[in-house]
Parts: C-alpha cells; sequence; structure tokens
C-alpha cells in the first residue's frame, strides 16, 4: 500500500513530496520515483523517521504494516501529530471509525492530535471505501432500509505479503493452525467499527455483534504465485460480523477469501467479472469484487470491481491507496482531531484526469506530502 500511495502522491498534479521513509536497508538512499517505478523526483528515502518529524510536510501518508504491531503503528502516528503533521493511514484498520475503538488505540492518538493542532484519518478499500462511503452513498436512494451488507469476495492468491496470506489468514496451513484472522474475536475488532460507522451514518445504533469464522480444507493441491495449497490445508475462509439492530434490522461485513476461484462454490461469488477465464500466473488475480446489497425500497445491489490490467489485487491496492492520497486535501482542512468518512466531504479525484497512470512495485513505505 505505501508504494503505491507514494506513486499517487508523485503523480497527483496539487501534492509535492517531501521525505520518504522507509524500512529496509535496501531502499536506503534510493530516490523515491525509483522506488514506485517511476521518473527520479530528487527525495531520497531514508530510515530516519526524525527527519520527517522536523521537516515541512503538512500531511504524512503512513502506509507501514500494522497487523501484528498496533501500538507501535500508533506509536508512529502519535509522534507525527504530535508535531503538528496530519497523519492519513491505512494501517491500523478499525481507527476507520475511531469513536466506538478502545481508548488504549484512541487516546495516544487524539492527546497528540490536540498537543499538535494535527488531523488523523484512516481509510482504505476494505476496511474504507468500499465498506464505509459506498453503502452509505447508496443508502441515499432509499425509501427504507431493513438491511445493508457488504460483501468482500477475493482471490488472494497473488497477494504479494506472504505472511499475510500464510500466517495471518492461514491459508496453506492444517486447520489445526491458529490462524490470527481466524482467531474468535480478532474479525470484531478489526471491523466492528465499519458497522458502526454504517448505523451511525444510518442514524442508528448496533444492539450486538455476532462474529462467525468458517475455512475449508482443499481435497486437492495446487500451486498459485505466491506458494502452494497441499492438500488437506486451508485453502478458503469466510469471516462474517452481524451488527443487529432493533426491530430485527442487520448491517452485516462478509469477508470470503479463497485461493482459487473454484474453491467453496456456495459461498457469494462475483456475478461479473473482468479476470481472464483461465487463472493463470501472468498477472491476473482471479475474481475480486466488493459487493452491497441493501434490503428496502427499492432493493439495491451495487457490485465493485477494481482492476489494474486485469489484476483485482493490485488494482484494490491502488484503490485504497488513492483514497487515502486523495483525502489529504480534505484532512488538512478539517479540524483536528481523530476523523472519520462521516466527518469528511465525499473525497472525489480532482485534478485526475490528466495524470498517466502506472505500476508499482511492492514495498513498505511511509512517505509525506506537502
Amino acid at each position: 500500500m505505501g508504494v503505491v500511495a507514494l506513486r499517487a502522491v508523485i503523480d497527483h498534479p496539487d501534492l509535492a513530496l517531501t521525505d520518504v521513509v522507509v524500512h529496509s536497508e535496501a531502499k536506503i538512499g534510493r530516490d523515491a520515483g525509483e522506488l514506485c517505478g517511476t521518473y527520479p523526483v530528487g527525495v531520497l528515502a531514508t530510515a530516519d523517521a526524525e527527519t520527517l518529524i522536523q521537516g515541512d510536510a503538512d500531511v504524512v501518508v503512513y502506509a507501514a504494516a500494522a497487523n501484528v504491531r498496533p501500538l507501535e503503528a500508533i506509536a508512529d502516528m502519535a509522534s507525527l501529530l504530535r508535531a503538528g503533521k496530519n497523519v492519513v493511514s491505512c494501517s491500523v484498520v478499525p481507527l476507520v471509525y475511531p469513536e466506538v475503538v478502545d481508548d488504549a488505540l484512541t487516546q495516544p492518538l487524539a492527546d497528540a492530535a490536540a498537543a499538535g493542532g494535527s488531523s488523523f484519518f484512516t481509510t482504505g478499500i476494505d476496511t474504507g471505501f468500499a465498506n464505509d462511503v459506498l453503502p452509505l452513498v447508496l443508502s441515499g436512494v432509499s425509501r427504507t432500509i431493513r438491511s445493508v451488507r457488504v460483501t468482500e469476495i477475493f482471490n488472494y492468491a497473488t497477494y504479494p505479503e506472504k505472511g499475510a496470506v500464510y500466517e495471518i489468514l492461514g491459508f496453506g496451513k492444517p486447520p489445526e493452525f491458529e490462524a490470527f484472522a481466524a482467531t474468535e474475536g480478532v474479525f470484531t475488532f478489526g471491523w466492528g467499527p465499519v458497522v458502526h460507522q454504517i448505523a451511525h451514518g444510518l442514524g442508528c445504533e448496533i444492539d450486538r455483534l455476532e462474529e462467525d469464522v468458517e475455512r475449508l480444507v482443499v481435497e486437492e493441491s495446487f500451486d498459485t504465485p505466491t506458494g502452494r495449497i497441499e492438500a488437506g490445508t486451508v485453502g478458503a475462509m469466510r469471516s462474517t460480523l452481524t451488527g443487529h439492530v432493533d426491530g430485527g434490522r442487520t448491517i452485516v461485513v462478509d469477508h470470503v477469501s479463497r485461493m482459487h476461484d473454484d474453491l467453496a462454490p456456495h459461498w457469494p461469488q462475483p456475478r461479473i467479472s473482468m479476470a481472464p477465464s483461465d487463472f493463470g500466473f501472468g498477472g491476473a488475480s482471479g475474481q475480486g469484487v466488493y459487493r452491497v446489497e441493501i434490503k428496502g425500497s427499492p432493493d439495491i445491489v451495487c457490485e465493485l470491481e477494481l482492476a489494474e490490467d486485469h489484476d483485482h489485487d493490485l488494482g484494490a491496492r491502488i484503490a485504497g491507496a488513492a483514497h487515502m492520497v486523495n483525502a489529504i486535501p480534505a484532512v488538512y482542512a478539517a479540524k483536528p482531531g481523530l476523523l472519520s468518512v462521516l466527518d469528511l466531504p465525499i473525497i472525489t479525484g480532482v485534478g485526475l484526469m490528466d495524470v498517466e497512470p502506472g505500476l508499482s512495485p511492492d514495498s513498505r513505505l511511509v512517505g509525506g506530502a506537502k
């Protein structure tokens, strides 16, 4: 996400890159443009975050991994906020709606934002645009609403972060492996705030949350671009979080994750797909869509497909990173404190009609934008 966001900052006509902080020695001293596959821009990567803190960036894009280090990521971001830097991030996913997140995570950020007079905003694609902005915008054409369901249907076979796929999600592991993402309460921790945010955007409250996680063990071995899934190991997982509202109404976040399109055919499938019909290793990531279903009057189904050269994985990451970067002007102009999409105007692609798109290699970066 960081390197894609870096390219978006460089390409954006209204933003100027000031600093890049990296977490790999191999990237230190390299030009930021080289790191994301574009022309040299004269900004060299450093591992010293203090240069960013002391520099003149107005907004910092923080995209360092935080799945297993949320407290360290929060400490990083608090130091930036305290220094007066506004922060947009995709790292600690529950913070898309900080109002319902435990004080242990939000208070350090709130205190730092107050001290620095700065603003903080977390977004992405999921959590982020696909399950907060999109369902709330669609609700604006409803006469009545009985339920809202947001489903991510994704093939993770080409997702470049192997640790996330094989260790955190537990794909390719025996069913007794204690995968972090399948641990009871983890999905509620990460995506519970999204359910509450949708509810608050619709003017109601969640009475209780109900979590369900299913895992599917494959019967035949197969290879993927990132590794082999052996027979008898986990090849698909479905995580569902149901928010119950008074009167029997529900708000649901549903994740259907596969390592091959043909697995678990009884789980939700895309209605349409830009992916090639023959799943291969030439850049296609298999199927990947975000679906919003609103039951009411009228019934609404909206399927969002994001692809870069038929690659849904890269398309989704570009979209999530771009939403961060495109939010920079709104976050800079916003009141100090912890923000959500309920506090900001709709983020649009102002100035992007003439930008030439480009691909980026994968990396973890922190960039500063002015």
